[in-house]
């Protein structure tokens, strides 16, 4: 049996990089865990877990492909066991973070179908600039990337990744969220969230449960199912706080028993403020603002739906919809200007 050892302690690695904001150069596109992130060989795995010792840091990546190759255990029904220590699947952030690319047409991060890309956890503060994530897989949320703690995207493009199972709960083709997430100038396409018996298949882009915020993106392609053929919010999935402004959500899809092929709103305390610049496809464009009264309470929460073919874009009334807050582990970039 083959033995996995870890990088180091923490006390160790802490001892190896200062504890201050320095730059980690990968230098290899394999999938390694050997210890070492120096000048000359660090893996793209080897820089998170020493990233991770740090305060905070800045991974550089070069073009080209990074493909995780070292799987994940699995289970008596051969679902993925998640693993939250950074040895194999996917790469978990524990730290202050910023992973940057070449462009996100060069620099491919790609799942190949082993498990998701990145997990961050509700310690973690990542934030991602010019790559793609691909070729994701999970049985839980998120399969491009899961979020627990603080995120952003900047230039980033999540394609192309599925969150599935048959007996979990396969929410959140591309991105899952309980944090802070921050999405700008980004594409969140052809993503597919497959749920199970017990579980909706929603948000085939974006399933978010925390505070959320879109700006200048499109969303479009994505689609959810589930085994009693409904599906909810294909585009984007909300229970949550939510902003989206000046992006596009186009053919989305849903079960034809589902509900939001391009968003839905789930919870009685959720709000979710709606700018977009179109709902080609998946829901009429363009918008004028209506509300509906919370489940006991006075309260209205307020949204932007379907109009006349002539109405300009809506603003719905700043004090019907309060703006997203950020909750205690987002960090200060994760509450935006519009």
């Amino acid at each position: 049996m083959k033995t996995i050892i870890r990088l180091a302690s923490p006390l160790l690695l802490a001892a190896a990089f200062p504890a201050f904001a320095m730059d980690l150069r990968v230098t290899t596109f394999a999938d390694e865990y050997d210890g070492e992130c120096s000048r000359s060989h660090c893996s793209l795995r080897d820089a998170i877990s020493a990233a991770n010792a740090l305060e905070q840091s800045r991974i550089i990546l070069a073009a080209g492909e990074y493909r995780l190759e070292r799987g994940n255990l699995r289970d008596e029904e051969n679902e993925i066991i998640d693993e939250d220590d950074n040895l194999v699947g996917d790469l978990d952030v524990m730290s202050t973070v910023t992973i940057i690319g070449k462009g996100s047409e060069q620099t491919i991060l790609n799942g190949a179908g082993l498990d998701r890309l990145i997990e961050v956890l509700p310690e973690g503060r990542l934030t991602l600039r010019d790559l793609t994530i691909t070729g994701g897989l999970t049985p839980h949320r998120g399969a491009g990337l899961e979020n627990r703690g603080a995120t952003e995207l900047l230039r980033v493009r999540v394609v192309g990744n599925l969150a599935a199972s048959a007996f979990i709960y396969g929410q959140g083709g591309g991105i899952a969220s309980s944090g802070s997430l921050l999405v700008k100038s980004s594409v969140i396409s052809d993503n597919r969230a497959r749920g199970s018996e017990s579980a909706y298949g929603s948000g085939g882009g974006i399933y978010s449960t925390g505070a959320l915020w879109v700006r200048d993106s499109r969303i479009g392609g994505n689609s959810c199912s589930d085994d009693n053929d409904v599906g909810q919010g294909c585009g984007v999935y909300t229970s949550g706080l939510a902003e989206i402004a000046r992006t596009v959500l186009h053919n989305n899809s849903v079960s034809a028993g589902g509900s939001g092929s391009a968003r839905a709103r789930r919870r009685p305390g959720s709000s979710m403020r709606s700018r977009p610049r179109s709902h080609s496809g998946s829901m009429a464009s363009p918008w004028t603002c209506a509300s509906r009264p919370r489940r006991s309470t006075t309260a209205r929460v307020w949204s932007c739906v379907s109009s006349t073919s002539r109405s300009p874009p809506c603003r719905c009334p700043p004090s019907a919809s309060p703006r997203p807050t950020s909750p205690n582990t987002a960090s200060a970039s994760a509450s935006p200007t519009a």
